[in-house]
């Protein structure tokens, strides 16, 4: 897992064997350290704020209940970091009421043999977004369009930076279920993002139709269709992608119209995605959640 940044803020961060010895001054240096970040951390997982603020007083208490398990293996902001995280995630577990809206309306269309239907004259391309002044805005709008569980991915992965595994653990799944569901919502920020400019929900993807012109006929064979092309772009793109299935996937990118431009703005969209991860996070703490938790580090120690 990446470093997070030590000294935040201005503040130096104390040594750990003070915070081991749970003392105060220590864990208050932490906090005006640490605290900017973290809370918009979570304020970029949760959207609210109440619940972020919650999220960030329940972290550091769960630090300092647990700083004996500290080992020293990453650096005290990395810890705190993941613990951050891992409570936004409780709190978002906790929020679910409801079965999610599907992705699939957003993802690629293929006719019964396999072969991508095109979509129509789109709103506007990743590439143009990229050249405006408001591409991070559009980006985050798209992102916070998704349906929970690959909005939560997205960030992790892309914004956060955590690796595949990290990330499966920290969602209690596979690495390769992490892997699938990156992509399927960079497939559907790509979609979300040529639609139109004013928002559209996903439920009304279908009412729009997807801008689907039917597929025209094909004079040449391909040696792999489109949705099995779609199953390698993860691995194309990452340099993983073994020998064999890497000619077959180069051959159909020759040869097929709809992929390679299905693959130029999935690559655009992918970049536009990483740039939120420069915006800077740090901003101050209010006075009333800094009082709140330094009492509640004063009640524990």
């Amino acid at each position: 897992m990446p470093e997070i940044p030590e000294a935040l803020a201005g503040s130096p961060v104390p040594d750990p064997a003070a915070l081991a010895r749970r003392d105060e001054q220590a864990w208050a240096t932490l906090l005006d350290a640490q605290g900017p970040r973290l809370l918009a951390v979570a304020r970029r997982l949760l959207r609210d704020e109440d619940a972020a603020r919650d999220c960030l007083q329940n972290a550091f208490v769960q630090a300092l209940r647990n700083v004996h398990r500290f080992e020293g293996r990453s650096s005290i902001g990395t810890w705190l970091h993941r613990i951050v995280v891992n409570t936004a995630l409780l709190t978002l577990r906790s929020r679910r009421r409801k079965p999610e809206e599907s992705l699939d309306p957003l993802l690629p269309v293929f006719d019964r043999s396999g072969y991508r239907m095109p979509v129509g004259p789109v709103g506007r391309t990743p590439e143009e977004i990229a050249s405006g002044g408001e591409a991070k805005e559009l980006v985050q709008s798209a992102i916070d369009l998704l349906p929970e569980s690959y909005r939560t991915v997205v960030i992790l992965r892309d914004l956060e930076d955590l690796s595949g595994q990290e990330v499966a653990e920290l969602l209690e799944t596979t690495p390769n279920a992490v892997k699938v569901r990156l992509h399927r919502a960079h497939s559907a920020l790509k979609t979300l993002l040529e639609m139109p400019k004013e928002r559209i929900r996903i439920s009304r993807v279908r009412e729009v139709g997807r801008w689907v012109l039917g597929a025209p006929a094909r004079a040449i064979p391909l040696v792999i269709t489109c949705r099995q092309f779609e199953d390698f772009v993860v691995d194309f793109l990452k340099g993983s992608l073994p020998p064999g299935p890497r000619r077959l996937f180069e051959i159909h990118l020759r040869t097929c119209h709809e992929c390679r431009q299905y693959l130029a703005r999935y690559r655009q969209t992918l970049a536009l995605s990483l740039t939120l991860r420069d915006e800077p996070l740090l901003s101050d703490i209010p006075r009333g959640l800094l009082r709140a938790i330094a009492g509640a580090i004063q009640r524990e120690v």
